[in-house]
C-alpha cells in the first residue's frame, strides 16, 4: 500500500497522475491488494481528469445519494465506471457539499381546483337539500367541461385555466359553447334547454367566482361591471334596508360578497349590486 501513496504523492507534485493505481478502485486498510475482495474495508475511488484529483469512500458516495454501498469488486467496479461517467460528464456532485435548494415553483390553482372546494364547502353541506345539491353539480360539471378558445386555433376545457386568467370572454365563450350543446342535441337528460339552461349554467358560474372572492381566492371576478365589496356583518338594526336585513341572516364571522352576484356564501339572495 506504501507503494501506490507514494507513487500518488510524488505525481501530485508533478502535475500528473501515474499510468495506474489499482485501476482507480484501493483499500485503506493492511490487508493487502490481494485480499481486498474478501475483506470488509470500504472501497475507495480514484480520478483524474481536468487537472483535478477525485478521492472519495465509495461508503461516503453511496450514503449521501441514499444507495447501497459497494460490498463487492464487482459493485465497486459498476460504481468506478458510473461515477468517471458523471465526472466526464459534468454531472458529478460532492458528497461532502451540501445540495442546493430547491426553488419551489408555485403552481396557479385552475378553475378545476375551485371547483373540487366549492363542491366540498359549500354545495355539499349536511344542510343542503339532495335535489338542490344535485342541480349544483350537474351545472360545476358542465362548467369543467365548457371548452374555450386557446392557443394555435385550439380549444380547452374550462377546468384546466388557470383561475386569475379566466376573463369575460371566457364566460363569452362558455355561453358560446353551451348554445352549441343545446343545437347538436347534445344536453344530458334532466338539464335545462334553452336560454333558460345557459343563464342558469352562467349564473352557477358568477356565484362561484363570488364564493371565491369571499373565501380569499380571488379578488376580481370577470363578471364585474363595478367595484367588488367582501364584508363581514353581524346582526343588524330593524330599520337597515332590504339588502341589509338579508346580510343580517349571515352568521358572524361569515363573508358575505355584495356585487353583481346573486347568492351570498351561506346561500342568502340578494339583488343590490354596489355602486
Amino acid at each position: 500500500m506504501v507503494g501506490w501513496v507514494l507513487a500518488l504523492r510524488i505525481a501530485e507534485r508533478e502535475g500528473a497522475m501515474p499510468k495506474r493505481t489499482h485501476d482507480g478502485l484501493t483499500k485503506r486498510c493492511d490487508c493487502g491488494s490481494r485480499k481486498w475482495a474478501k475483506c470488509s474495508h470500504a472501497w475507495h475511488f480514484l480520478f483524474h481528469r481536468g487537472g483535478r484529483h477525485y478521492r472519495y469512500s465509495l461508503d461516503v458516495i453511496a450514503d449521501a445519494r441514499g444507495e447501497r454501498a459497494a460490498a463487492s469488486r464487482a459493485e465497486a467496479v459498476a460504481w468506478r465506471d458510473r461515477l468517471r461517467s458523471e465526472i466526464r460528464s459534468g454531472t458529478f456532485a460532492d458528497p461532502h457539499t451540501a445540495p442546493p435548494a430547491r426553488l419551489r415553483v408555485s403552481t396557479p390553482l385552475t378553475f378545476g381546483d375551485m371547483c373540487d372546494e366549492y363542491l366540498r364547502r359549500h354545495v355539499r353541506i349536511p344542510t343542503r337539500r339532495q335535489r338542490g345539491r344535485r342541480e349544483m353539480e350537474i351545472l360545476v360539471a358542465m362548467l369543467r367541461r365548457s371548452e374555450i378558445p386557446a392557443g394555435q386555433r385550439t380549444t380547452m376545457r374550462l377546468e384546466a385555466k388557470a383561475l386569475t386568467d379566466i376573463t369575460r370572454a371566457d364566460v363569452e365563450s362558455v355561453r358560446t359553447w353551451r348554445r352549441q350543446e343545446q343545437a347538436d342535441g347534445r344536453s344530458k337528460p334532466g338539464s335545462k334547454s334553452g336560454e333558460v339552461g345557459t343563464n342558469r349554467l352562467l349564473s352557477r358560474l358568477r356565484h362561484l367566482f363570488f364564493w371565491a372572492i369571499a373565501e380569499g381566492h380571488l379578488e376580481t371576478t370577470p363578471f364585474k361591471r363595478g367595484p367588488v365589496t367582501v364584508v363581514k356583518t353581524r346582526r343588524l338594526p330593524p330599520e337597515s334596508s332590504g339588502c341589509c336585513r338579508a346580510l343580517d341572516r349571515v352568521p358572524a364571522g361569515r363573508a358575505a360578497v355584495v356585487g353583481h352576484g346573486r347568492e351570498l356564501t351561506d346561500g342568502v339572495s340578494v339583488a343590490c349590486s354596489t355602486a
